[in-house]
């Protein structure tokens, strides 16, 4: 798990937590929503397969910020976590409680075994058409 200790805009203490597959998952059963900050078109390419993921590119998220729920818990991704840990960072600063982003973004959810939706969603092997997506391992 990845944490760093920082201080909210009112003073308070708080970490930027990292989840594993398994703890994401126990915080989405739990009612969190899970954003993915990438642009549209990288979400498109490839992206968690779960009912309750949704795209909200960071720009767009920073611009939506002020009408989110700060007692909703929220859990973010991306593709290797980096992104998702700015976005998960954004929000505590601006003191929200349950906040997450996912250690290893779509990555690692994909090394736990779990789906991938989109364009290309198996990354770690071919696309197979060479169609110049840049995301799987077939050169294209």
């Amino acid at each position: 798990m990845d944490s760093k200790r920082l201080i909210t805009r009112s003073g308070t203490p708080y970490e930027v937590r990292g989840l594993t597959v398994d703890e994401a998952l126990q915080v989405l059963e739990g009612g969190a929503r899970l954003i993915d900050v990438r642009s549209a078109d990288d979400y498109l390419l490839t992206a968690i397969d779960h009912p309750s993921v949704e795209n909200i590119p960071m720009l767009e998220l920073l611009e939506k910020m002020e009408t989110l729920d700060k007692q909703r818990g929220y859990l973010f991704t991306d593709m290797d976590g980096n992104f998702a840990w700015k976005a998960a960072n954004m929000l505590l600063y601006n003191d929200f409680k349950e906040v997450w982003f996912v250690a290893g973004g779509v990555l690692q959810w994909k090394s736990a075994g779990m789906a991938l939706k989109g364009k290309v969603p198996d990354l770690m092997n071919s696309c197979g058409d060479h169609s110049s997506c840049g995301g799987c391992s077939c050169g294209c």
